[in-house]
């Protein structure tokens, strides 16, 4: 089975309606590329919120598709296979060499 794997670091702006804009974007083009039946994931700092973003409202309704978004600003949107919960990684687990290495906790899915 293929899949379309995309990835997104939209822009930090204190207008959230910039990354939201970008976030659509970013789906239209995933969408434009996957085929219908091929599994297609759209994961990243979105830097929107479930809150604060209309297209991640509207990715994770019946018309796009896409599996539940993530609790803060990173997500991993799935269509076309289940998803488990997002997985939030906590501090001891990206330490290297006893260095952070995110300035914020990345986010896991595994796809079935």
């Amino acid at each position: 089975r293929t899949a379309l794997v995309a990835t997104l670091h939209a822009t930090a702006a204190r207008d959230r309606r910039l990354a939201d804009a970008e976030l659509l974007r970013a789906a239209t083009f995933a969408d434009a590329l996957a085929d219908p039946a091929e599994l297609c994931v759209l994961a990243g700092d979105f830097n929107v919120t479930r809150e604060t973003s209309r297209t991640l409202s509207d990715l994770t309704g019946p018309e796009w598709g896409f599996s539940a978004a993530g609790p803060v600003i990173d997500h991993v949107l799935v269509r076309g296979a289940n998803v488990s919960a997002p997985d939030v990684w906590p501090p001891e687990r990206r330490h290297i060499a006893g260095r952070l290495v995110s300035d914020h906790a990345p986010l896991e899915v595994r796809i079935e």
